[in-house]
């Protein structure tokens, strides 16, 4: 007869095997869409190249009158390679969110493959959004655009690059897709246990990575790609995700009250929309939870000057001079460039 200890080792055991065989459907799928990218950069490649050859015999034939055939062959045949190119990438853009979105059914349909009667649904659902989660932030990492082709080698910024350029919406939109998926998963958890505080921090988690995903690619940050997602216009998209974010944080407030964590990510999340009399709410509450966190009191004094709540401001000063004067140096500088704008 099986002991508690030996069920609950078996039960961990199955959720970690469930688990690492769900990562190995992610790599399969993070793999065919890269696969799928790569074959999108041929197309864009092959059509460049032969509308450069083209031109090429194009502007020869136009120096010399004498290939008159040639130069009206070349004309025609660069019309019709143009407009070849417009059709097909018009199909091909139609085509992507479905393809796209076939990707996340045949990831979710393997997921569910693998489950056992054994497993809670609680545990499988789990284990997806996890693994859903995961899988759209790897998304954003230069690996998805890096081509590994040795002659290229040198080229291989210029590549990386190109290759953001063409693709960079796409991979927004199987991130959007996979982003989803955790929260809907993490949402029929939350159907089973509507006060878990795990599952609200996890909801909260992707709600505000999803807004950073909206402004840029976790490790392309440049000015190349904060202009290109700022062309995309995703504002109400960041503000949405923020306030999904700060409605799942207070509800964690409620539950667990004086978390610095809690507090801190309202804060941020309150950073971002510019929220700064509630940033600062928040950084009152760290303060009086972290009354000697260098950190806190550095953007609690710089809050307090912003708001023109001076005399509070020089009070953090103070505070802050005992604790670690090239902090409180760099918050007495804040307040003089403030006072002298």
């Amino acid at each position: 007869m099986a002991t508690f200890y030996q069920t609950q080792r078996d039960d961990t055991y199955q959720i970690l095997e469930y688990a690492e065989q769900i990562e190995k459907e992610g790599a399969h799928l993070f793999s065919k869409f890269r696969q799928m990218l790569n074959s999108y950069t041929l197309f864009h490649a092959s059509f460049f190249f032969v509308a450069l050859i083209e031109a090429t015999i194009f502007s020869l034939s136009f120096i010399s009158y004498k290939e008159s055939v040639a130069f009206i062959i070349t004309l025609a045949s660069m019309v019709l390679t143009i407009f070849s190119y417009l059709i097909l990438n018009y199909y091909f853009q139609g085509k992507k969110n479905e393809q796209f979105n076939d990707l996340k059914i045949q990831f979710l349909q393997s997921c569910k493959k693998y489950s056992t009667p054994s497993l809670s649904e609680e545990d499988i659902h789990l284990s997806i959004a996890k693994c859903s989660f995961q899988l759209a932030f790897s998304l954003g990492q230069k690996r998805i655009y890096a081509l590994s082709l040795p002659p290229f080698e040198f080229f291989k910024e210029i590549l990386l690059k190109s290759r953001f350029l063409m693709h960079f919406k796409d991979v927004l939109a199987m991130q959007e897709l996979l982003m989803q998926l955790s929260l809907d998963e993490y949402m029929y958890i939350l159907k089973l246990e509507p006060t878990d505080l795990a599952i609200h921090t996890s909801l909260a988690n992707v709600y505000m990575t999803l807004s950073k995903i909206y402004q840029t690619s976790p490790e392309l940050t440049s000015i190349l790609s904060d202009k290109l997602f700022k062309k995309l216009n995703l504002s109400a998209k960041i503000e949405l995700s923020i306030k999904s974010a700060i409605e799942e944080l207070t509800i964690l407030d409620d539950l667990a009250p004086n978390d610095p964590w809690t507090h801190a990510q309202l804060a941020s999340c309150f950073h971002q929309l510019e929220k700064w009399e509630d940033e600062l709410s928040e950084y009152e509450i760290l303060s009086n939870l972290r009354s000697k966190d260098k950190e806190i009191l550095l953007r609690l004094g710089i809050l307090y000057f912003k708001l023109g709540k001076t005399a509070k401001g020089l009070l953090t000063y103070e505070s802050l001079k005992k604790i670690d004067a090239k902090y409180a140096d760099h918050l007495i500088s804040h307040y003089q460039s403030l006072r002298l704008s």
